[in-house]
């Protein structure tokens, strides 16, 4: 719960401050926010320790995490060319075919955030572009 809260006070702050944080700042609130969010509804855990002492990962939010990521950022501005996207979904379409993460879940994010990157793009041209 205490997360969420957070990631609450960090997007009031962020909305408060929008105008004179500029764009790297609302980006970095953003994704702090989000980041905060996915943490406090229990997507992403912490590695635990095993009884002896060893960690135990379980890489399933990760995969879901880094598909979002890696797809908003290959078809964000000027980032796309560095970032290769594709590769990245296509490994976790690897992953969802062996069982340990769900296709459509992982899918339907691709979906959504690949165009998400590319809506970015757009504003920030139409913002910062000449």
């Amino acid at each position: 719960m205490l997360p969420l809260v957070f990631a609450l006070v960090d997007v009031a702050a962020t909305a408060w401050r929008w105008r004179q944080i500029g764009w790297p700042g609302r980006f970095a609130g953003g994704a702090l926010a989000g980041a905060l969010a996915l943490y406090g509804v229990g997507v992403v855990h912490p590695p635990e320790l095993g009884a002896d002492g060893e960690r135990r990962l379980d890489a399933r939010p990760y995969v879901y995490a880094l598909v979002a990521v890696m797809a908003v950022l290959e078809t964000g501005a000027f980032v796309g060319l560095r970032v290769l996207g594709e590769t990245v979904v296509i490994a976790g379409g690897g992953v969802a075919g062996q069982g340990h993460v769900d296709v459509f879940a992982l899918l339907g994010l691709t979906w959504i955030c690949a165009p998400g990157g590319d809506i970015g793009g757009y504003i920030l041209g139409r913002r910062l572009g000449r």
